[in-house]
């Protein structure tokens, strides 16, 4: 029997599948020099986890996104 997890019930081979996207999303990021904050690290946790979908997941960032731009006032 296959585990499920989260909100969304996602299988084991889909939450690895996500582990292995977001793994290769925070490298890329690293790789230009970039750092990704707690914030963005729980987004993503949740987003394994099957807690988000993609497009919740994305929403949640490009709003963390907004908020530190208008923070630093751009």
């Amino acid at each position: 029997m296959t585990a499920l997890h989260g909100k969304y019930q996602i299988s084991d081979e889909e939450k690895a599948r996500r582990a292995y996207a977001v793994r290769n999303s925070i490298a890329t990021v690293q790789l230009e020099g970039l750092m990704i904050d707690d914030d963005a690290k729980a987004i993503y946790n949740e987003y394994v986890n099957g807690n988000l979908t993609s497009e919740e997941k994305s929403k949640k960032l490009n709003d963390g996104i907004a908020a530190i731009v208008a923070k630093a006032g751009f």
